[in-house]
């Protein structure tokens, strides 16, 4: 991590995450998810008070609710990161709480398919089931049924924009806005910060790869380029999906994916916020609590939430498409 310049605490939260995964080589799928567990339990902190979940069924999968101690009539739909192979609705349970008290949003959380067990397309499959059941059960959760965004971290932030794709395509009501947190989106390896970031601290491109390969349950063929549900971000026209926010980590392989859709979107008439935060790796949403950085991204994040959750979907209170990458 020497090339890397870190600010201290997010270095040492990368050094403590990095003990708590510690794997023999050859681990198995069963030891990878109590790792990933494992560590993502040890940077979760306790609800915020006041908020209340509840978990139940939709479409067939477990979700859990969240219902904050002061709701402004929002929700977000989440669907949580780990490559489509790893987490849970506990995984992801700290972050989704946070988010929907400080967005004073309800919150959805999904408990899709994981492969390899479960190939794609079944987490796809499971996250737009689970949309279109939210969205019908939307009043009696106590939220608007236009004001339910879409969103989720890295592999889950590549099935929040599929979903979104699907339902254009599909005309399928849509969702009021898309939270993409470090997503996995696009399909060409030739992506700068797929180069440049190979070997970032906290996901690789060789962790990419390994991940892609699982969630086909194959290698990758020249076809899987154009499926949207895999590649969203490979859209050639995506007119007509809602306002969307953006962000990435400096130090990341999928940085360029943000760039790239951010850019195809804006070009399309979509109302875009895309920021790239300066000095962070991948999977900074554990950070928040412990690093500064890491913390003032959380609250973008926030802040663009609440944004989208009261947007009347012509993208009108939305900045444009900017690159943040300051130091």
């Amino acid at each position: 991590m020497s090339r890397y310049r870190l600010d201290p605490a997010i270095d040492a939260w990368l050094r403590e995450a990095e003990r708590l995964v510690s794997l023999p080589p050859g681990a198995g799928i069963d030891a990878q998810r109590q790792a990933y567990a494992r560590v993502c339990r040890h940077f979760g902190r306790p609800h915020p008070p006041g908020l209340v979940t509840e978990d139940r069924r939709f479409a067939g999968r477990s979700c859990r609710v969240y219902r904050p101690a002061r709701p402004l009539g929002g929700g977000i739909l989440w669907f949580h990161g780990g490559g489509w192979v790893v987490g849970d609705l506990d995984s992801h349970d700290s972050v989704v709480a946070d988010l929907a008290d400080a967005a004073g949003c309800v919150a959805v959380a999904v408990d899709y398919r994981l492969a390899p067990e479960h190939p794609f397309p079944a987490a796809f499959d499971d996250a737009l089931a689970a949309y279109l059941a939210v969205r019908a059960a939307a009043a009696e959760l106590g939220i608007a049924p236009g004001r339910l965004l879409l969103g989720g971290d890295s592999a889950g932030g590549n099935l929040a924009a599929a979903v979104s794709q699907a339902c254009r395509d599909r005309r399928l009501p849509m969702p009021a806005g898309q939270l993409l947190v470090y997503p996995a989106l696009c399909a060409d390896d030739s992506l700068p910060s797929r180069r440049e970031m190979a070997d970032a601290p906290g996901l690789s491109a060789a962790d990419m790869r390994h991940y892609l390969r699982l969630y086909l349950g194959r290698p990758p063929v020249e076809a899987d380029r154009h499926d949207l549900r895999l590649h969203p971000g490979e859209a050639a026209e995506p007119m007509g999906l809602p306002p969307t926010f953006l962000t990435a980590a400096e130090y990341d392989p999928l940085a360029s994916d943000v760039l790239a859709y951010a850019g195809r979107l804006r070009a399309a008439g979509v109302a875009v916020d895309a920021v790239v935060e300066a000095g962070l790796p991948h999977a900074w949403l554990r950070a928040r609590h412990v690093a500064a950085p890491a913390g003032a991204a959380f609250a973008r994040l926030v802040v663009a939430a609440r944004r989208l959750s009261f947007a009347d979907g012509t993208g009108a209170k939305h900045d444009p498409c900017r690159q943040v990458v300051g130091r």
